[in-house]
Order: C-alpha cells, then structure tokens, then sequence
C-alpha cells in the first residue's frame, strides 16, 4: 500500500481507537466519583511504564531492520518473554505497596489488558514492516469498540470498576488470539512463530534494544510523572483532574501518531540508504502536517474547552479546562521536534535517544518536586511545559549532528 492509504487507515484506526479510550473515561466521569476515575488513571500510570519497559521498542527496531538481520519469530518471542517478566514485577508492586485490595486487583487486571497490548504490538510490527497499514486499522479499530462495549456496559451494570477491567482484559486478549496474531503469521509468512526459540538471536535483540528499550520506558514514567506526584500530595481526585485535562489531547495524538507511523519504514530506507534529500522532505512534510494539526487543536481548546469539558465530563471537573490549553501549547513545542526525531528513529540511533529521555525525565522530576506539591494540576501542566522545551532542545541537537554526519558521502 502507498504512504496515503496507510495514513488514512493509521489515522481512521487511532482515531476510532482512542475516541473508544476517551468515552471510556467519559463513562466513568459520568456514572462515578472522581475517586474511580483517579484509581482508574492511577492503575493506568503504574502498569503502563512497565509494561512499555518490557515492550523495549521491538516494533521499531522490527520496521527498521531494512537488513533482515533477525526474523520476526525471534522478536515475538521475545516480546512474550518480557511480557511475563513485566507480570511478574507488577504483581510484586501490588504487594509491596500498601494499596486497598480493591486498588491492588485494579492494578493487577490493567496489567494484564496491558499485557495482552504489548503482543497484539509486536505483531503489528510485523504487519507494519509489510506496509499493511489497513490490517493494523482493523485490529485497533475492533480493539476500540470491543474494549468500550465490554468496559461502559459492564461498568454500566455493575458500577464497579472490576468487572468493567475484566472486560478489558477479555476483549483485548480476544483481539490477539482471533486476529491479530493469525493475520501476522499469515502475512509475515514466518511458520516458525509458534515453534521457534532461537535464545541466542532474543539475546542479539535484547542487548541491541536494551537502549531503546529503556528510551521508551523513560519515556512512559517521564509522562506519568505528574499523576505520582499528584497522587502523592492532592490525593486520586487530583490525580483524576489531571487525567481528563489531557485526555482531550488524544485528538492530537491521534493524527500525529497516525502521520508518524505511516511515515516510519519509508523515512527508515531512505536515511540508511543516505538518500538524504528524499528522508529530509518527508520529514519536513511529516513534522509540518503535525505541528499543524496541534496548532489547529490548541486554537480550539483555548476557544471550546471549557465547554468541552462540561459536555463530555462533569462540572467537577472545571479544573481541568486551564491546564488542558498549558498542555496543548507544550505538545505544540514537543512536536515540532518530529523532524529530528525521525532522524534518530531512522538512524537507529538508540543511545541518544536513552540519553534524550534521561535528561528529559530526571529534569521533570525535579520540576514536579518543585511545582507540584504547591501548584497541584497547574504545577502538573506547567512541569510538562518546561519538558517540552527541553525535549525539542536535546533532540535539535542530536538530530543535527547525526545528519550532519550522515551527509558525508551521501548517495546521489
């Protein structure tokens, strides 16, 4: 497929997909307390870091791999392996901390929705690597309405929070096994995927990874850093402030997200092959379409939001209209450090990018120390400004840098 259809269903998947995730929260805003929507957001901010951790970008270095150096049985094994360590360290936070058992078995079902995720990814990357965009819509566009069938209406009936999870679980475990790992296997044509335990290329992948790996899960804790520190000093109704605050910003993210993956192989073959002009207008154009979009979306949120937040949610929420419009102007300026993303990305650059991330995410730690506890949610959206700048600032550099280097010899 062209670069066009598979953006058009990337961004028809996602968008489906998280306006399901958006009414999902709606639901729980409007049949709950703001103590249900925090521990929901709260069990969403604890499992997804590790879970992300164990992902250790495997899809990203499957697209890229342009050389076949490993096979795609060799990444889905390891994929589950990971996922099972990630298991096993969520269940062991469960109990070392000293949460509610209500909040303990939450956290425990949001891991393994979680967990059941992270497969159907790795085999999307699979999917991804063969430019079959529209079989990945499919899968998140199923996952979507499946999840907020099983989720609302469960939670509609019950009103506990439980059941609605395991209706995530279901829905999203049934997702895997029924679609997305037969249609992988079909089109990847790998018949080794459920025999095959090459130990020897996991350890090549797991150590070739290990940087990204690390990367992405920095990045998940870097973004959930404001909910600990919210839960920490303002308690899970701040916590829940927060959460509906950027849950609008999913519209963003849906085309960005959308534009971004679509992009990834082509800009990958391009940049490694040093056919330098072709990576730079696809960049360009990719960055600029982004930047766009969160432009368009800001300029909204500062005119609509409040009454956005009052339709979709609740009064109790009114909080959450000021540091929606902070939050989208800093994805103005996280964004329009695509270009030079893509450079690292496509460069599979994966220690710059665990240095990027590192620099990033100890620096918001510290602004949450500092802002949070005094400014609750304003303090929250302000440390996420100020990380943005910092993040589009480190990824300038490193991205020029890499290109500079990159351009010596090009091929013509």
């Amino acid at each position: 497929m062209n670069l066009r259809r598979n953006i058009i269903w990337t961004w028809l998947g996602q968008s489906v997909y998280l306006g399901c995730q958006l009414a999902i929260l709606m639901v729980l805003a409007k049949l709950s307390t703001t103590v249900v929507v925090g521990q929901f957001s709260l069990a969403l901010a604890i499992t997804a870091p590790i879970v992300i951790l164990s992902q250790m970008q495997f899809r990203q270095s499957l697209v890229t791999d342009t050389q076949n150096r490993h096979s795609y049985s060799d990444y889905f094994w390891c994929r589950v392996f990971l996922t099972i360590a990630a298991l096993a360290v969520i269940i062991c936070i469960t109990f070392l901390y000293r949460f509610s058992s209500e909040m303990r078995l939450a956290i425990l079902l949001t891991g393994l929705a979680k967990a059941f995720e992270s497969l159907s990814d790795i085999t999307h990357g699979s999917i991804q690597r063969h430019d079959r965009m529209d079989f990945i819509g499919i899968s998140v566009i199923a996952k979507g309405i499946l999840s907020l069938v099983l989720f609302s209406g469960l939670f509609w009936v019950s009103r506990s929070l439980i059941q609605a999870l395991v209706g995530l679980v279901i829905s999203w475990a049934a997702l895997f096994f029924i679609f997305d790992l037969p249609v992988s296997h079909w089109i990847s044509k790998d018949n080794r995927i459920l025999f095959s335990f090459k130990f020897s290329a996991m350890r090549d992948i797991f150590f070739l990874t290990l940087p990204l790996g690390l990367t992405i899960g920095l990045v998940s804790l870097s973004g959930n850093l404001p909910r600990y520190f919210l839960g920490k000093y303002w308690g899970k109704e701040a916590v829940a402030i927060f959460s509906v605050a950027a849950a609008p910003l999913n519209f963003i993210v849906i085309f960005s997200y959308s534009i971004y993956q679509a992009a990834m192989a082509k800009s990958a073959k391009y940049f490694q092959e040093k056919r330098l002009r072709d990576f730079e207008i696809l960049a360009a154009k990719v960055t600029g379409l982004i930047v766009f979009i969160s432009i368009v979306f800001t300029v909204l949120f500062v005119i609509f939001g409040e009454k956005f937040i009052y339709l979709f949610f609740t009064k109790d929420y009114k909080a959450s209209a000021l540091p929606l419009v902070i939050l989208s102007f800093s994805m103005i300026i996280g964004n329009s450090a695509t270009f030079f993303l893509m450079i690292l990305v496509a460069g599979r650059k994966f220690a710059l990018q665990l240095l990027h991330i590192t620099i990033v995410a100890v620096t918001q730690i510290l602004l949450c120390y500092c802002l949070v506890p005094r400014f609750g949610v304003m303090g929250a959206a302000w440390s996420e400004f100020i990380r943005n700048i910092l993040s589009f600032s480190v990824f300038a550099v490193f991205g020029f840098l890499i290109l500079k280097k990159q351009a010596v010899n090009p091929v013509s």
